[in-house]
């Protein structure tokens, strides 16, 4: 089996339960989700700027020459998406989509703000993690939970966990490894608007573990109210105040371990 670096290392750290994290002092609750019109921003590369031309030509009816002008924004889009982080999901192993765990917590805090709870979750950026960190996107709900794509003989696979701890390799074909549209949106940095072109995913599926401190009560007080909001009101990353990463399927469930 082979498996990317940094899955590799997380992989190794984890003391599962069954198929759940044990996390000392933490909290541990199983989030799936499905999203319509999530968007990542494509990865900027000067020397691969055929397809944005192309879009220029097309979208603004210009000539070869005036879309190759154009094209030299691409110098300040790249700044701005450094800046920016305009990223929402990236290539990660073997070419698989996944969502860094960063954009999860940002959706956190802003369910919390959109409740006007900052007052009683305070400094969320400090308290809310994932398992795993890469949550890779998919094509529907697996039937184990999922952690990372891996290579099998070749052959690019899930791997996923079971209820009694043990591993499953289940489809490749779950991996999303392909956008299913390319859009171009203004984006606002220092040198003003510019044009960034953004991959699409019509549909993605989202399982991962949502994990904070045991010592917030206030989280689990108003954890009900968070995700009610979250499923309502917010979406999965950039783009949600104009319909993108809307939220059309969530469930949720504080685990409780038994001993």
């Amino acid at each position: 089996m082979e498996m990317g670096e940094l899955s590799q290392k997380e992989f190794k750290k984890i003391k599962w339960r069954g198929n759940v994290p044990v996390i000392p002092y933490h909290e541990v609750v199983f989030v799936k989700m499905k999203c319509n019109d999530v968007l990542g921003t494509i990865p900027p590369d000067l020397k691969q700027l055929d397809y944005v031309i192309k879009h220029y030509k097309g979208m603004y009816k210009m000539n070869d020459e005036e879309a190759e002008e154009s094209a030299d924004i691409s110098e300040e889009t790249i700044e701005v998406v450094k800046k920016g982080g305009m990223y929402i999901f990236r290539r990660g192993d073997f070419g698989c989509f996944y969502v860094p765990y960063g954009v999860i917590r940002g959706m956190i805090e802003e369910a919390i703000k959109t409740a006007e709870l900052s007052r009683t979750i305070t400094m969320p950026d400090r308290k809310f993690s994932t398992v795993p960190r890469r949550i890779y996107l998919l094509k529907d709900y697996p039937e184990h939970f999922p952690f990372c794509p891996v290579k099998v003989d070749g052959e690019l696979k899930l791997l996923t966990v079971d209820k009694d701890g043990k591993y499953h390799y289940e489809s490749g074909d779950l991996l999303i490894t392909q956008a299913d549209d390319v859009i171009p949106r203004p984006v606002r940095g220092r040198y003003g608007s510019v044009i960034n072109f953004h991959e699409k995913l019509n549909t993605a599926v989202l399982v991962f573990y949502l994990v904070y401190p045991e010592r917030c009560k206030n989280i689990t007080k108003y954890l009900d109210e968070l995700f009610e909001v979250l499923y309502h009101h917010t979406g999965l990353g950039s783009g949600r105040a104009h319909g993108y990463g809307e939220i059309i399927e969530l469930d949720y469930e504080k685990i409780v371990f038994k001993d």
